[in-house]
């Protein structure tokens, strides 16, 4: 039985530097061409997806001098990448606990053997020097929001409290990965492709928006994390589904802005680093009050703002105009912090929608009723296509989730379950043992477990994520997913060592996968 042994690299020439920022091109239409470029991997055989890698890779990765966006140009007082004598794909292992979602490490990696840019993002919830952009991954095609900072120790404590925190949740924008060069680090993060809540949501879709902002906030008060600084922006929407896109705020603290200035809670216009749940409670409900019923605040500027919130303070009173929520706004708005309501109880009022998902938790019974394992390396397989394929599917499965998250700390257990279903103990039961996990499941574990593999585990889209991670002799490297899920690390290796190399092959791949149908 062979050992598993990383395959070394040939020394590749160093990237150009210099980075290019396209003018004209947009989210929308770079996301249905990736789509495209996907599924020519297996019906173009005159473009392989190798030969489409190695082209994205070589694309030079500089500014246009002539480029019409100096302003973000401007923005960045060092330069974004500088790799020169830097060892590529080095990583720095980290001492924190990990999760099967993200890669707990910092990686010395040369951005544009990995990332492509597309476009800068106009708007940026940075403290720290540096800047947002759009960029593509070059190997699988989808997008991401690439937070560029200088190196600088609020820096280091930013990263060092991401790795630490380990935050994942469907609601919050995680970090994919984080590459570090001497002068600055690179946050890979979810691409939310949604629009800024705002004022003007249809009336219909209100209830449901704050309902998954009171979670948002829920789930980080269970980590003990306090925000700080909520406001309606710091989330964005696409369709449905809402996400958290202002983690940075949560570890980095700022002076007020006009913008969240008016969801500061009236005790913090006394002291400013008062930073407690309570606090954030009270900018839930501002939330709720300028989603619902509009602005309360008729000034925009900070400073006014935060005068006319001293006299709520001193007067010990907020007008509230009546409406349908009224009720609900005066338990979150208490001017005594101790009295307002707890967000548990608040996802209780019966203003905000319920949620039965007992059909969809019995399709998910069903489906895995004939399985009686999953080993870690189909679950990380598994995922890989579930990333590409299923993005649609992410948000149904994300009301069954949230649904058996009963105390919103982003995992379900086993008694969550038997709690909402009694009588389906010995299916539960038989649902974590698949995983092999004990009592505790995460999202991305209960994705591999709810979606229709025999939909997805398609012989064109086997052969589609193959190429796409396979190297030009058509292996799929042990390295390679290793790189993608750091922190099942060793459970990939003791996988790897049933084999005589440290790779799959297709036929290799192709089982594991069909072995799931």
């Amino acid at each position: 039985m062979g050992t598993c042994q990383g395959t070394k690299k040939p020394q590749q020439a160093k990237p150009n530097l210099e980075i290019q920022i396209p003018n004209n091109d947009h989210l929308e239409n770079t996301k249905k061409s990736q789509i495209q470029q996907s599924k020519s991997a297996v019906l173009e055989k005159k473009t392989p997806v190798t030969s489409q890698r190695q082209s994205l890779k070589s694309q030079p990765f500089q500014f246009n001098s002539a480029s019409s966006d100096q302003a973000f140009k401007s923005r960045f007082s060092t330069p974004m990448v500088d790799l020169k004598n830097l060892e590529q794909d080095q990583v720095r292992s980290s001492k924190h606990k990990t999760t099967f979602k993200m890669n707990a490490t910092v990686k010395k990696a040369a951005f544009s053997k990995f990332y492509s840019v597309q476009q800068s993002k106009k708007s940026s919830f940075s403290k720290i020097p540096g800047g947002s952009i759009v960029v593509q991954h070059n190997m699988t095609g989808k997008l991401h929001y690439a937070d560029i900072l200088e190196n600088t120790q609020a820096t280091k404590f930013y990263v060092d409290e991401l790795l630490r925190c380990q935050l994942q949740h469907p609601n919050i924008t995680n970090v994919i990965e984080i590459l570090e060069d001497k002068s600055q680090y690179i946050v890979i993060k979810e691409c939310a492709q949604g629009v800024p809540v705002s004022y003007f949501e249809p009336p219909e879709k209100q209830a449901s928006i704050l309902k998954q902002i009171i979670e948002i906030v829920c789930y980080l008060h269970s980590k003990n994390l306090i925000h700080g600084a909520l406001w309606l922006g710091a989330f964005e929407r696409n369709n449905d589904l809402v996400k958290l896109v202002d983690i940075q705020s949560i570890f980095i603290r700022h002076d007020p802005t006009n913008h969240d200035a008016e969801y500061i809670a009236p005790e913090c216009t006394l002291d400013s680093s008062i930073y407690t749940k309570e606090r954030d409670i009270w900018a839930v409900g501002m939330i709720a009050h300028n989603l619902m019923c509009g602005r309360y605040f008729k000034v925009s500027n900070a400073s006014d703002i935060l005068k006319e919130i001293e006299q709520i303070r001193i007067k010990k009173h907020i007008h509230l105009e009546n409406s349908s929520i009224k009720e609900l706004l005066e338990k979150f708005l208490h001017i005594s912090p101790e009295k307002r309501i707890t967000l548990q109880e608040a996802l209780k009022d019966e203003f905000l929608p319920k949620t039965n998902e007992m059909e969809q938790f019995d399709q998910i019974l069903e489906r895995n009723k004939k399985l009686k394992k999953i080993s870690v390396l189909q679950q990380c397989l598994l995922l890989l296509f579930i990333n590409q394929f299923e993005e649609e599917q992410k948000a149904k499965f994300q009301k069954v989730f949230q649904n058996l998250d009963v105390d919103y700390d982003g995992k379900i257990s086993k008694s969550e379950c038997l709690a909402l279903y009694p009588d389906k103990g010995e299916q539960i039961n038989s649902l974590f043992n698949l995983l092999s996990l004990k009592d505790k499941m995460d999202f991305q574990e209960f994705l591999v477990i709810s979606v229709d593999r025999s939909q997805l585990l398609t012989s064109q889209n086997i052969e589609i994520i193959f190429n796409l991670y396979a190297t030009v002799k058509k292996y799929l490297l042990l390295q390679t997913l290793v790189n993608i899920y750091k922190s099942r690390e060793n459970e990939l290796q003791e996988a790897f060592n049933e084999y005589d190399h440290a790779h799959l092959n297709f036929k290799n791949f192709e089982t594991l996968l069909t072995d799931l149908l």
